[in-house]
């Protein structure tokens, strides 16, 4: 739910298509979504017609962010168990 509510928000939002990156390792998981020329309001807290995900990602995330990434903004979390 988390990685399809990342990439959703790069295909509605973004400048062209979206980069996946994935990274598993013992006791994590770790996904990232790249796009170009996006910003994305962090502290956004308030309901708009387009949703809740990143408060999802905030509630059900271990941790998360975003980034700038050269010519593209990232924007990621990470899972532990």
């Amino acid at each position: 739910m988390l990685t399809s509510e990342l990439v959703t928000n790069a295909m509605v939002t973004g400048n062209a298509d979206p980069q996946l990156f994935l990274d598993t390792r013992a006791g994590h998981i770790y996904v990232e979504v790249r796009d170009a020329f996006t910003t994305f309001d962090t502290c956004r807290r308030e309901w708009t017609p387009k949703g809740w995900g990143l408060d999802l990602i905030n509630a059900l995330a271990t941790s998360w962010g975003n980034e700038s990434r050269g010519e593209c903004d990232a924007v990621w979390f990470d899972l532990r168990f």
